[in-house]
């Protein structure tokens, strides 16, 4: 995922992200963003989710449905790093 963020672990512990559909927008060319294709969306009335994959893991993504895309389109997406939550990889407790 593109930014970066800070952690209190060393340097050398290895962490993984874990990212809630609600941490995901919406964005534009100009933002800090990466393109992903969307393989199912779900209408679900106020907020559409949306299905994707990225670096090899199966995604969601809560958007407006106005900015939903179809299934099969391209849709860009930006994380918003203060929502991201970290995991040692370790032990999978939470830093």
């Amino acid at each position: 995922m593109p930014g970066r963020c800070r952690t209190s672990t060393s340097p050398a512990t290895v962490t993984r992200a874990g990212i809630r559909p609600e941490a995901f927008a919406a964005a534009d060319a100009a933002a800090c963003a990466f393109r992903a294709q969307a393989t199912m969306v779900e209408h679900l009335g106020a907020t559409s989710l949306v299905h994707f994959s990225h670096a090899g893991q199966d995604c969601a993504a809560l958007m407006e449905p106005a900015a939903a895309p179809r299934a099969g389109q391209d849709v860009l997406l930006s994380v918003d790093p203060s929502r991201l939550c970290l995991f040692d990889a370790d032990s999978g407790r939470a830093v």
